[in-house]
């Protein structure tokens, strides 16, 4: 062996005393079951036990000795397939399953941190933001009636297990949920699971668990990770250590019945620690309550002044107007402050951000509030 590969060898390395005078029993069978399956293909630990206990006593007779490779080429000479040759070893299966979901949840941390104005035909990358003005970001929440608000963080899922968060258009909800997705993905406790409620539209007799991992999945280029993770999250739901993350039960419209019934009959069949959460407007919500979780609000956030200000930036960077990044923002926060009912809406704070960084001049910015809105609309 290499060196590096020698010295990783004798730090793990356990030497085991055996007494294999009796086939199948005591130590025999310790060996036949070590290499079932780990070293050789399953079924095959006797055999490879035979053909190894065969050669040593050549070897003996011989006094000879061989070296490690030495005896994976005997196992090779007898025809027994090696579990290294598939890579289908145990631990390297782990090993690839293990990266996956680190790329995985990296991916998620990243669209946690980050605001994508593509889908608004802005042609910038994603915006990065630091952690103290993502914090900014995301809406408060607010368990009614009258309920304390808080932060839409994990602990909040887990006080409940399973709820159901509503609130108004552009209110914040998707971004909340992409937050919880990057915590759950950090903690590395539970694995989260990020999906439309749309993947569980499917039809009497459906695999509703199948279609919902192919949907989380989607986004998921390499085509081995998403063979790896499909598998992974169904023992993550069987086992109760998933989070599941649904988006947008209020885009179901008249198959809204069949996908929460479909939820529904999922999560009664599968573990109950599994966590849960559902965004959905309000017209939507009747629905939603019918499974009897938590509802929680998401109630208007402040002023996103850093955040107006960051997407400026950015897009003033790529039109070389970077030099009135302040007039521009500065016609945000007065548009706002003229306006208090638009701070209710953190995508319309976000929208008046791109009309003032896309706009040719300052002084073509409209003022008042229904050119404004005919603006944004546009």
């Amino acid at each position: 062996l290499p060196g590096e590969k020698r010295e990783n060898l004798l730090d793990v390395l356990v030497i085991l005393v055996l007494d294999i005078e009796r086939e199948g029993l005591g130590d025999q069978g310790r060996c036949e079951a070590l290499l079932d399956g780990h070293v050789v293909a399953p079924g095959k630990g006797r055999r490879a036990w035979n053909v190894l206990k065969a050669k040593a006593t050549e070897l003996a007779r011989a006094r000879g000795s061989r070296t490690l490779p030495g005896w994976v080429k005997a196992l090779r000479e007898e025809d027994l397939t090696l579990i290294e040759d598939a890579t289908q070893s145990r631990a390297a299966h782990f090993v690839r399953e293990t990266a996956a979901r680190d790329r995985y949840c990296e991916m998620l941390v990243r669209r946690a941190r980050e605001i994508d104005l593509r889908p608004m035909g802005v042609e910038i990358p994603p915006i990065d933001f630091p952690d103290e003005e993502r914090q900014q970001i995301l809406a408060a929440v607010v368990s009614p009636p009258g309920g304390a608000s808080s932060t839409m963080r994990g602990d909040l899922v887990r006080r409940r297990r399973r709820i159901i968060v509503s609130g108004d258009p552009g209110a914040g909800k998707s971004t909340a949920l992409r937050a919880l997705a990057g915590e759950y993905a950090s903690a590395r406790v539970y694995l989260p699971i990020v999906a439309r409620m749309s993947a569980l539209d499917v039809s009497e007799g459906g695999d509703a668990l199948n279609a919902l991992l192919e949907t989380a999945l989607a986004s998921v280029g390499n085509a081995d990770d998403r063979s790896l993770l499909k598998d992974l999250f169904g023992r993550a739901v069987k086992g109760g250590f998933a989070a599941i993350i649904l988006d947008a039960l209020d885009e179901t419209l008249e198959h809204r019945g069949t996908v929460v019934k479909n939820l529904q009959q999922l999560l009664e069949f599968y573990h109950e620690e599994t966590e849960l959460v559902i965004a959905t407007r309000d017209f939507a919500l009747p629905a939603a309550l019918t499974l009897n979780y938590a509802n929680v609000r998401i109630d208007a956030p402040p002023l996103l002044s850093d955040a107006v200000r960051r997407v400026v930036q950015a897009i003033c960077a790529t039109n070389d107007r970077a030099g009135e990044v302040d007039q521009r923002t500065a016609w945000v926060t007065s548009i706002l402050d003229e306006n208090p009912l638009l701070r209710r809406v953190p995508l319309f704070q976000v929208l008046l951000a791109v009309l003032a960084a896309e706009t040719n001049a300052v002084t073509n910015l409209p003022r008042r509030r229904a050119q404004v809105l005919s603006a944004v609309l546009d």
